[in-house]
């Protein structure tokens, strides 16, 4: 729980000036500074978004389409990530894409540690994914990735997606394919569109894989038991987006808390060490914590969350929302861990550190 004691609406009263709407040297109360920073800095304009989606949808379909057509092993995609969850800042300019293949009944996971398990075929002299599997005996993402998906993926690219004007790129990104986006001008839209190609397994309807690094963000590599590449996360995107779906339905100010926090977090060099999934679960911790996020609270929620981020980086420990064994704070320098947590008490206590990066002539300059 974050340094403080609740108030009876589910707030914060004052510790070191949290949870206490303060101006800034120039005047502003806290919570007009946000609101200024989250329309100039942070909202992405809804009809930009719309177009963004809707050229990434209509290509990933027809993706989709091909992998199916040419591998019976595919069964779905799912949009993951910021975009989706209501969370991205600055540009509709990133989506992420789970490809699932099916796993149900020839693959067993192993787990090694939270979160994180080996794949390990249930037949392995009759398994369908059986090129992939290492010679360890268990199936490689990114072996996955080398041997068939990148390929695949190239392939589609050459049958005439191009024609519509919209030129594409396609790159290996660990053991996702990457495919990025280039919109003629006539779409409206300024920037490319980087699209993240996941591999996922799906083991059950509420148990899916994806082939992500272990713990990419660590600067410290625990000894693990296996080699990392081997390991599949195991992925809650979709119970996460089910409840950031319906998280501000009283029309409260808990994303926008997030967003801020996330173009803040953009622009720190000390603070870009933490990820977005660092601020999300953050976010849904501190919802089982808060309950009043009125938007005229907006400045109140907004120090909180900076006092509990520090509070995590303080004493080294972010425990997953739905996996509490598995440390998302694990990986990282002491070191660095300090300085975020020192530089999240500067932004929690200094009125003055806090319109350096919230006042108008920032917004305008940078």
């Amino acid at each position: 729980m974050a340094a403080g004691s609740k108030d009876t609406g589910g707030g914060w009263k004052t510790v070191s000036g949290r949870g206490k709407s303060s101006s800034s040297p120039g005047g502003a109360s806290l919570l007009t500074s946000l609101r200024r920073y989250s329309s100039s800095k942070v909202s992405i304009p809804r009809t930009e978004q719309e177009k963004a989606r809707n050229l990434v949808h209509a290509k990933i379909e027809n993706l989709l389409k091909f992998l199916k057509e040419n591998d019976k092993a595919f069964c779905s995609f799912d949009y993951q990530g910021s975009a989706y969850d209501g969370l991205k800042v600055g540009q509709a300019d990133e989506f992420d894409v789970m490809v699932a293949l099916n796993g149900k009944s020839d693959i067993e996971p192993i787990p090694v540690v939270p979160g994180y398990a080996l794949m390990q075929p249930i037949k392995k002299d009759d398994f369908r994914f059986k090129k992939y599997v290492t010679d360890d005996g268990y199936m490689s993402g990114v072996q996955f990735r080398q041997k068939n998906f990148f390929s695949m993926v190239h392939k589609w690219s050459n049958t005439g997606q191009e024609d519509d004007g919209i030129k594409l790129k396609i790159s290996a990104h660990g053991p996702a394919v990457q495919v990025d986006l280039t919109p003629p001008r006539s779409t409206g839209l300024a920037c490319d569109i980087s699209v993240d190609l996941v591999p996922t397994l799906r083991i059950r309807e509420d148990a899916h894989y994806v082939a992500k690094p272990y713990k990419s963000y660590a600067e410290i590599h625990t000894p693990l038991p296996c080699d990392s590449q081997l390991l599949w996360r195991q992925s809650f995107s979709k119970s996460e987006r089910a409840i950031l779906k319906k998280i501000d339905g009283d029309g409260g100010c808990r994303k926008d808390c997030c967003r801020i926090l996330k173009s803040i977090r953009n622009e720190d060099p000390t603070l870009r060490a933490l990820t977005s999934y660092h601020l999300k679960t953050a976010l849904l911790h501190e919802c089982d914590i808060v309950k009043d996020w009125d938007k005229n609270k907006l400045d109140q929620r907004f120090l909180g969350m900076l006092g509990s981020l520090a509070k995590y980086s303080r004493e080294k420990s972010l425990p997953h929302y739905f996996v509490p064994e598995l440390n998302l704070m694990e990986g990282y320098k002491n070191s660095t861990l300090d300085n975020i947590h020192g530089r999240l008490s500067r932004l929690q206590n200094s009125p003055l550190e806090r319109s350096k990066l919230l006042s108008p002539t920032e917004i305008k300059n940078k």
